[in-house]
């Protein structure tokens, strides 16, 4: 997960450099993705947790 998280931040650096700030709704789109993942892995991370203490 953290391979594709660093692949797409180096997409959004590339797209600012060449473009400038990329559109509103894409960046929308991104926070609500990233959100929703950052969400998931707090999810994953509990368990592999739990699973460790047991």
């Amino acid at each position: 997960m953290d391979l594709l998280h660093g692949e797409v931040v180096r997409q959004i650096d590339r797209y600012r450099k060449a473009k400038g700030e990329p559109p509103t709704s894409m960046q929308a789109i991104y926070d609500y993705l990233h959100e929703k993942q950052i969400d998931e892995a707090k999810g994953v991370k509990e368990y592999q947790s739990m699973y460790r203490n047991v």
